[in-house]
């Protein structure tokens, strides 16, 4: 314990050992530790949060994670001509190829006697740009979400799982989206995983690519910097993605409420909700080619027992994001 908080995660650059255990009150506790290392740029890297065992851990990661980036650019080159655009697009959105970040976590899941109260990682997409895992192929826990329900991933020895980050998915306007997963544990069996991140330049906004956004098809998310977005999710911690039901043409309201230290007040509130086991998803009417769904199918009992475990989280992750176009309703008079 004592090496473990010697190397403790830094709030500033998040670097070092960690732990998810117990971070929200009331909510899933999820079971397991990490070890975080900024590479790229330089000027993050944290020596002092780098281990001196094993003597070769720094040469090992930066090797390693440079081999991992160069595979990331050739990604990144591949998904933009998927789309129709130039090559390097997406690469220059990033901030080319010497302004994209690199981070390495290690994930640590320990066996769990109780594996049915728990998570390893809740529920998530990745905040940046994409994400390479190299996972234990002995012993399964990554699952993804899928039709509204939870898929295990079988490993394949000897390849990496790729998952696509929150960045993409604004660069691309939501025709690449995020990925949705999560980790479950194992009574039997320790698993090691490690997640190589690759994202945009910190400080530069992100956007949707012109070229990705029309008349019929408006840009969704407004610019932000990764710096920006990273802090709002160091705040908030993993929120799944959220489930809304009109594919975004009408948009829930966020709200709160105040209270008063001279005078008290109530209110009554009546919800209106779908039937409760019925899976709910975007109308296939507001669903075509140019606006793809935007949600997956989930049951409002579900939803409900994922909203009561992590309690309220103001809009979640890319959707918090959405820009108000003026082509989109909202579900007040008011733009969000």
């Amino acid at each position: 314990m004592e090496v473990k908080q010697r190397y403790g995660n830094s709030p500033a650059t998040y670097e070092g050992y960690g732990s998810r255990l117990g971070v929200d009150k009331g909510a899933i506790l999820d079971w397991g530790d990490y070890y975080f290392l900024h590479v790229r740029p330089p000027h993050l890297l944290s020596p002092h949060k780098w281990p001196h065992l094993p003597p070769d851990l720094r040469e090992t990661t930066t090797e390693y994670s440079e081999e991992v980036r160069r595979l990331c650019e050739r990604l990144m080159a591949v998904m933009a001509v998927g789309l129709g655009v130039e090559e390097g697009r997406l690469q220059e959105a990033f901030g080319g190829g010497e302004g994209a970040g690199v981070c390495v976590r290690v994930n640590y899941y320990p066996r769990c006697p109780q594996p049915d109260l728990t998570l390893g990682l809740s529920s998530h997409s990745d905040p940046g740009g994409m994400t390479v895992l190299l996972v234990d192929d002995r012993v399964k826990g990554l699952q993804v979400r899928h039709t509204g329900a939870w898929v295990t991933v079988d490993p394949v020895p000897g390849a990496f799982i790729v998952n696509v980050g929150d960045q993409i998915q604004v660069v691309t306007n939501a025709l690449y989206r995020s990925v949705e997963h999560r980790v479950v544990v194992n009574a039997a069996e320790e698993r090691l995983s490690i997640a190589t991140f690759y994202n945009p330049r910190s400080d530069l906004p992100v956007a949707p690519l012109p070229e990705l956004v029309s008349p019929e098809r408006p840009p969704l998310y407004s610019p932000m910097t990764f710096d920006d977005y990273r802090l709002y999710i160091r705040r908030n911690g993993p929120r799944g993605k959220s489930q809304v039901v009109t594919n975004a043409l009408y948009r829930s309201v966020e709200h709160r409420v105040v209270v008063n230290a001279a005078e008290e007040r109530l209110s009554i509130a009546t919800f209106y909700n779908p039937r409760s086991d019925l899976p709910v998803a975007p109308l296939p009417e507001l669903v075509s080619p140019e606006r793809p769904p935007l949600y997956s199918p989930m049951t409002f009992d579900d939803y409900r027992l994922y909203i009561r475990r992590n309690g309220p989280r103001g809009k979640s992750q890319v959707d918090r994001l959405a820009a108000a176009a003026a082509t989109i309703p909202n579900s007040t008079t008011t733009t969000q």
